[in-house]
Formats: structure tokens, sequence, C-alpha cells
């Protein structure tokens, strides 16, 4: 198995995983479609893995977006 064939499908083990509102996120997102369409699997991955576990470009940043993810999260499943 080549990496880019593990990495993609890790990508889709991530989005599979996720909550179904991330899910339908993270596949009608442009970005998605516009790297997946190149074949950025990278990208994509970066992409989904931001939109599902939170991104930011400090640790601290990363840490508080992943919690606010949480309790959106979590109100979805009590919603």
């Amino acid at each position: 198995m080549t990496k880019s064939e593990r990495l993609k499908e890790d990508l889709f083990r991530l989005i599979n995983a996720a909550p179904q509102h991330r899910h339908n996120q993270v596949l009608e997102s442009v970005e998605y479609k516009l790297a997946m369409k190149a074949g950025d699997v990278v990208g994509a991955f970066e992409i989904a893995d931001g939109i599902i576990n939170g991104k930011g470009k400090t640790k601290a940043a990363r840490k508080r977006n992943k919690r606010k993810i949480q309790k959106e999260d979590s109100i979805q499943e009590f919603i």
C-alpha cells in the first residue's frame, strides 16, 4: 500500500467517524471538493481535519477551536 493510498484511507476513516453534521460539512466544503478534484489528498486531509478537529496557528488556538467544536457537537447530539 502506497503512502497516498494509506492517506486516502485515513481521510475516509476520519470523515466517516465524524458526527453526521461534520461529515456533511466536509463533503459540502468547496475547498475539500477542489482538493479532491485536483488529487491533493494531503490538502484534503488537512481541510477535513480542520473542520472536524479544529485548526489554528498556535497550540492554544487549536485547543480552543477543538473545545468549541466538541461543544457544538454535543449540542447537536442533544438536539
